[in-house]
C-alpha cells in the first residue's frame, strides 16, 4: 500500500492511512516479490501519481507479509510525538519518501505543514536543517507563521552557507496540554556555479528523556546521521550532555 498526503512535517497517521494511492488499473496493494532476504524488489504494476505543480508531496509505504501483517494503528492510537518517533522506530515495514520537482538553478520557497496533537506533557522539539553538496554563498531561511505556546519560536533568518556540508537547529518546546498548528516556510537561494546532486533536508527529531520507556530506541543526537553537519556543542544540552532523540519527519528536496 502506498498513500500520498500534502507536504507536512510530522507525519501522524491520521494524516495519510486513508489516503491510498491506486495503480494504474486501480489496485490499492500489490505484490512485490523479492529473489532473496535484503534485494530489491520490484511491483509488477506501477502505482500512479500527479503531483501538483511546485507542491511537495510526501509518500508513505506499508509493506505487508503473512508473518507481519503490519496493521494500520487506529485515530488517536499515536497523539504526541514522542509516540510518532516509537512508531516509527518501532515498525521498519514503513518507509517514507518525499517528492518534488525542482530546478537546480532556481531560488525557490516552500511551505508545510507542522501539526502536533495536544501534549500529555512538555514535549521538546528539534527542528534541523541540513545540506549537502551546496557551493558556498548559498542561503538558506525558514521560519513558522506563529510562535510555539510558551513563546518559543522557529524561526532562522536568511543565512549563507560557509562550506559543502553543514547544518542549522532550532529547539523548542511545546508545553503540556497544549496543540501546535503552524505553516513553516523554507527559502533557499542558489549561488553560482551551481553544484550537482545538491541535498536539502529539513528534520523534525523529538527529544527523549532519560527516564522515558522510549529513551532504550532514542539515538544520541551526535550519532544521527543527518545532524552530522551541526557542532557536538549546538547540540549538547546546558550541563554538555548529549541528549538522545527520535526522527518524527523529513522534508527532503535534492536537484537534478
Amino acid at each position: 500500500m502506498i498513500t500520498t498526503i500534502p507536504e507536512n512535517l510530522f507525519l501522524f497517521p491520521s494524516l495519510w492511512a486513508k489516503s491510498q494511492m491506486k495503480t494504474v488499473s486501480g489496485k490499492t496493494k500489490v505484490r512485490m516479490p523479492a529473489s532473496a532476504i535484503n534485494q530489491p524488489a520490484v511491483c509488477d504494476e506501477p502505482f500512479e501519481h500527479t503531483p501538483n505543480n511546485g507542491k511537495h508531496h510526501c509518500l508513505v509505504a506499508r509493506v505487508i507479509t503473512a508473518k507481519y501483517p503490519n496493521p494500520l494503528p487506529n485515530d488517536g492510537d499515536i497523539s504526541t510525538a514522542e509516540a510518532l518517533g516509537k512508531f516509527i522506530r518501532n515498525n521498519p515495514n514503513y518507509a517514507w519518501r518525499n517528492v518534488v520537482m525542482v530546478d537546480p538553478k532556481v531560488n525557490f520557497t516552500r511551505e508545510l505543514g507542522i501539526n502536533l496533537p495536544v501534549t500529555t506533557k512538555d514535549e521538546q522539539i528539534l527542528v534541523s536543517l541540513n545540506w549537502r553538496n551546496m557551493t558556498k554563498g548559498s542561503a538558506f531561511e525558514y521560519s513558522a507563521d506563529k510562535p510555539v505556546p510558551g513563546g518559543d519560536v522557529i524561526d532562522m533568518p536568511k543565512t549563507l552557507t560557509t562550506n559543502e556540508t553543514g547544518g542549522f537547529s532550532t529547539k523548542v518546546t511545546v508545553p503540556k496540554g497544549h496543540s501546535y498548528n503552524a505553516k513553516l516556510q523554507l527559502a533557499y537561494w542558489a549561488q553560482p556555479p551551481i553544484q550537482k546532486g545538491w541535498t536539502i533536508e529539513l528534520l523534525a527529531i523529538v527529544l527523549i528523556d532519560a527516564g522515558s520507556d522510549a529513551y532504550s530506541i532514542a539515538t544520541p543526537l551526535d550519532e544521527i546521521e543527518e545532524l552530522a553537519g551541526l557542532s557536538r556543542a549546538s547540540l549538547a544540552d546546558t550541563n554538555g550532555n548529549m541528549p538522545r532523540g527520535l526522527k518524527v519527519g523529513s522534508y527532503v528536496t535534492v536537484s537534478a
